[in-house]
């Protein structure tokens, strides 16, 4: 879907910018308020009175409660939109928080930089070795790669008397 449709920004743009000429709209129905916007009370009102000035119905489907027309409905819509704008900025706040911890631990995604290291147990990497298992042998009872094995078993013995299988 393209960035211009939809988004932070409000309606879609069939509807943001008049509805098209081709077509005729008689409904617009939604999953819930919040999902037709979030930007707060008085533009979620405007956006209504313009699909009503259109002769566009707005419909909720989640919350039957919702009708553009008496006090009832138009608190209702006001409430709703006042805590679907609260949780937009509780959002933000909360993907901003994660951002900069990622940033201040050094990485953009969260995920730590580098390899990730491979966590087992080095020393029975080392008691199969001398019970006289291949490399290959140890990896995969260790369910770990060879080269990992290797690595251990050379930082155990720094002498090198790993084995050479």
């Amino acid at each position: 879907m393209r960035a211009d449709l939809t988004g932070g920004t409000g309606l879609p743009v069939a509807d943001a910018r008049g509805l098209p000429a081709q077509r005729r709209i008689d409904l617009v129905l939604v999953w819930a308020l919040d999902r037709l916007t979030r930007e707060g009370v008085a533009e979620t009102f405007e956006y209504i009175k313009r699909l009503s000035s259109h002769g566009v119905q707005f419909v909720s489907f989640t919350e039957e409660h919702f009708r553009t027309t008496g006090p009832a409905g138009e608190l209702m819509i006001a409430v709703t939109a006042w805590i679907a704008k609260q949780e937009r900025l509780r959002i933000s706040e909360r993907v901003q928080a994660g951002l900069n911890r990622a940033r201040e631990q050094g990485t953009r995604s969260g995920k730590p930089v580098g390899r990730p290291r491979v966590v087992f147990r080095r020393d029975q990497a080392i008691e199969l070795r001398r019970s006289g298992l291949s490399w290959r042998e140890t990896a995969r009872k260790l369910g770990v790669g060879m080269t990992t094995v290797r690595r251990a078993c050379d930082v155990a013995t720094p002498s090198g008397e790993s084995g050479g299988n």
